[in-house]
Protein backbone atom coordinates (compact mmCIF):
# COMPACT_ATOMS: atom_id res chain seq x y z
CA UNK A 1 0.00 0.00 0.00
CA UNK A 2 1.32 3.48 -0.72
CA UNK A 3 1.03 6.58 1.37
CA UNK A 4 1.74 9.68 -0.16
CA UNK A 5 2.65 12.67 2.37
CA UNK A 6 2.34 15.66 0.12
CA UNK A 7 0.29 15.91 -3.84
CA UNK A 8 1.03 18.17 -6.34
CA UNK A 9 -0.95 18.98 -9.52
CA UNK A 10 -0.37 21.16 -12.17
CA UNK A 11 -0.56 21.67 -15.76
CA UNK A 12 2.26 23.88 -16.05
CA UNK A 13 4.59 23.26 -18.56
CA UNK A 14 8.51 23.60 -17.76
CA UNK A 15 11.68 21.94 -18.64
CA UNK A 16 11.83 18.12 -17.64
CA UNK A 17 13.71 16.79 -14.86
CA UNK A 18 17.94 16.66 -15.27
CA UNK A 19 19.76 18.13 -12.25
CA UNK A 20 20.00 14.39 -10.63
CA UNK A 21 23.61 15.52 -9.39
CA UNK A 22 23.12 18.58 -7.94
CA UNK A 23 22.87 18.61 -3.62
CA UNK A 24 22.18 15.10 -2.87
CA UNK A 25 22.00 15.78 1.11
CA UNK A 26 18.75 18.20 1.03
CA UNK A 27 15.53 17.39 2.52
CA UNK A 28 13.09 15.09 0.30
CA UNK A 29 10.57 17.39 1.19
CA UNK A 30 12.76 20.33 -0.01
CA UNK A 31 13.79 18.62 -3.41
CA UNK A 32 10.08 17.38 -4.17
CA UNK A 33 9.29 21.09 -3.11
CA UNK A 34 11.93 22.04 -6.18
CA UNK A 35 11.37 19.35 -8.66
CA UNK A 36 6.84 19.13 -8.59
CA UNK A 37 6.41 21.01 -11.38
CA UNK A 38 9.17 19.80 -13.90
CA UNK A 39 7.60 16.30 -12.98
CA UNK A 40 4.26 16.78 -13.12
CA UNK A 41 5.17 18.71 -16.39
CA UNK A 42 6.05 15.03 -17.74
CA UNK A 43 3.09 13.47 -20.21
CA UNK A 44 1.65 10.93 -18.16
CA UNK A 45 2.24 11.81 -14.69
CA UNK A 46 -0.75 12.63 -12.66
CA UNK A 47 0.50 13.59 -9.13
CA UNK A 48 3.91 13.44 -6.74
CA UNK A 49 4.15 13.07 -3.15
CA UNK A 50 6.59 11.62 -0.57
CA UNK A 51 6.41 7.91 0.10
CA UNK A 52 8.13 5.32 1.53
CA UNK A 53 10.58 2.37 -0.43
CA UNK A 54 11.41 -0.02 2.17
CA UNK A 55 12.05 1.73 5.25
CA UNK A 56 13.90 5.25 3.11
CA UNK A 57 11.71 7.71 1.96
CA UNK A 58 11.60 7.84 -1.67
CA UNK A 59 9.63 10.60 -4.35
CA UNK A 60 6.60 8.98 -5.17
CA UNK A 61 5.15 9.77 -9.09
CA UNK A 62 1.77 8.88 -9.66
CA UNK A 63 1.22 7.97 -13.35
CA UNK A 64 -2.13 7.44 -15.06
CA UNK A 65 -0.11 4.39 -17.23
CA UNK A 66 3.28 2.89 -16.84
CA UNK A 67 4.83 2.98 -20.07
CA UNK A 68 7.92 3.91 -21.98
CA UNK A 69 7.19 7.62 -22.23
CA UNK A 70 7.09 7.61 -18.12
CA UNK A 71 10.51 5.19 -17.81
CA UNK A 72 12.37 7.35 -20.41
CA UNK A 73 11.34 10.49 -18.40
CA UNK A 74 11.16 10.39 -14.43
CA UNK A 75 14.54 9.65 -13.58
CA UNK A 76 15.19 6.94 -11.13
CA UNK A 77 16.99 9.46 -8.34
CA UNK A 78 16.51 13.12 -7.88
CA UNK A 79 19.21 14.46 -6.08
CA UNK A 80 19.94 11.47 -4.32
CA UNK A 81 16.46 10.64 -3.31
CA UNK A 82 14.82 7.77 -4.93
CA UNK A 83 11.86 7.94 -7.07
CA UNK A 84 9.38 5.17 -7.48
CA UNK A 85 6.71 5.31 -10.13
CA UNK A 86 3.29 4.18 -9.35
CA UNK A 87 0.48 3.11 -11.86
CA UNK A 88 -2.61 4.96 -10.01
CA UNK A 89 -5.12 6.34 -13.61
CA UNK A 90 -6.24 9.46 -13.29
CA UNK A 91 -7.35 11.61 -10.96
CA UNK A 92 -10.24 13.40 -10.52
CA UNK A 93 -12.31 15.89 -8.80
CA UNK A 94 -15.27 14.84 -6.37
CA UNK A 95 -18.17 16.71 -6.66
CA UNK A 96 -18.84 19.05 -3.59
CA UNK A 97 -21.36 18.10 -0.94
Amino acid sequence: MCTAAKVACTTETVPAVGREAKMQNRAIETVLDEHAKELMAIPGVVGVGIGKCGDTPCIRVMVSENNETIARNVPSRIEGHKTDIVETGGFRALPAQ
